[in-house]
């Protein structure tokens, strides 16, 4: 990610969110309405009329949650078996009736028994904090978390997948060793209050303004990323020496601070997420080459766990693992800036054979390749590393 888009994309949406107050106290009153309508100690008492979805009613449980407060939070697009008990169709079973989810019951009778004192569980171990009970209550992930959200929008993000918090915490480089739902939640909640801005907002701001800047992306946008990651034969990739120089007084933190007309932002983060992917095959294709006639090979390990605290392990001659972790930058060789997240800084400072590749020009078919190593086991003054999730720049010159 480029620190000064982020800090452009905080001020701009920070100034939206004043402008459109109006908007996040709709959301509140929806949000409140719902739950006046619907209060815990009810659910139990509802008929199945008062809950399916599918029988045209605009006022059924259901209908409410997924369509009048999907201005809160999305969930279209999910069947509606999610719900466990709906009206409609199924397959190639064309009639309209009640239909049940097995997972709660042979029956509709027996399954709407179920949901609702899943529903009432659920809610009921938030009100005691016991995540535990939260984690295991059988209701599908998107509908658990999209109750979870309405009734505790205090507590809760109206994010509901978690492949959209892993898609967000990688957008912000926050690595994690976190697995659970609840602390991948927050991760996101941590990395918000360690900016001086963003601190400010509250739950229904901080959500809208991930999904107003970093939607994950279609499916179709996913089919380019994956053909972008093959580097073409003709790419030909040097390592560079470069040599790490002091700051002008008057240059620390202000590139990319002078911006001229509104940035194509969803155009700029789709450019960066292919640089990023770019970098990484360069460095893993020259570490194959580098490691041919050897009895080792390199793994691209960022392709498989998302939040491991480097991209690529390789290894020296000798067999030493060597864990790499790659920026990279359409920029010519140079100043440089990226986030290192908390654990990535852990795992430089605990491991003496980390080493952090600077991938410069990704675009081209000569980019340049600079082998930093192991900038933070030991200071260099000339390094600026900013305490806000680790903003990190670095001035060189070619020796």
């Amino acid at each position: 990610m480029l620190v000064e888009d982020l800090q452009y994309k905080i001020i701009e949406y920070d100034e939206f969110r004043r402008v459109n107050a109006d908007l996040f106290v709709h959301k509140t009153e929806l949000l409140n309405r719902f739950i006046n309508d619907f209060p815990i100690n009810s659910i139990n008492n509802l008929s199945l009329e008062e809950y399916v979805i599918g029988l045209g009613s605009h006022t059924s449980f259901c209908y409410r949650l997924e369509r009048e407060l999907g201005i809160v939070g999305d969930m279209r697009g999910s069947f509606s078996k999610i719900f466990g008990v709906y009206y409609g169709i199924f397959g190639e079973d064309n009639e309209e009736r009640y239909r049940a989810t097995f997972r709660y019951g042979r029956t509709v009778e027996e399954a709407f028994s179920d949901v609702k004192l899943q529903i009432t569980n659920l809610l009921n171990a938030e009100l005691i904090h016991d995540d535990e009970a939260i984690e295991k209550n059988k209701i599908a992930e998107l509908f658990k978390y999209k109750l979870l959200g309405t009734y505790f929008p205090d507590d809760y993000l109206n994010l509901y997948s978690s492949q959209h918090l892993d898609h967000f915490i990688r957008v912000f480089e926050l690595g994690t060793d976190k697995n659970t739902f609840l602390d991948k939640q927050q991760v996101l909640f941590d990395f918000r209050d360690s900016m001086p801005i963003m601190a400010d907002w509250s739950n229904l701001e901080y959500n809208e303004f991930l999904y107003k800047y970093w939607r994950p992306p279609s499916k179709t946008v996913r089919a380019r990323l994956k053909e972008f990651e093959n580097v073409p034969d003709t790419v030909n990739p040097q390592f560079v020496e470069l040599e790490i120089i002091s700051f002008p007084e008057d240059d620390i933190n202000t590139k990319g601070t002078k911006k001229s007309g509104k940035p194509n932002f969803k155009s700029q983060a789709e450019k960066n997420t292919y640089t990023g992917l770019r970098g990484e095959e360069i460095v893993f294709k020259k570490e194959e080459e580098l490691l041919k006639g050897t009895n080792f090979k390199p793994d691209h390990i960022s392709k498989k766990d998302d939040f491991a605290n480097y991209d690529i392990l390789s290894y020296e001659p000798d067999g030493t693992p060597k864990y790499i972790e790659v920026k990279s930058t359409r920029n010519k060789l140079g100043q440089t800036s990226f986030y290192i997240s908390e654990q990535e800084l852990q795992k430089a400072k605990e491991e003496p054979n980390y080493h952090i590749y600077v991938v410069f020009e990704t675009h081209t078919t000569q980019p340049k390749i600079w082998k930093l190593g192991n900038p933070f086991r030991t200071i260099n003054p000339n390094i600026k590393i900013s305490p806000t999730n680790h903003f990190v720049q670095i001035n060189s010159k070619p020796q």
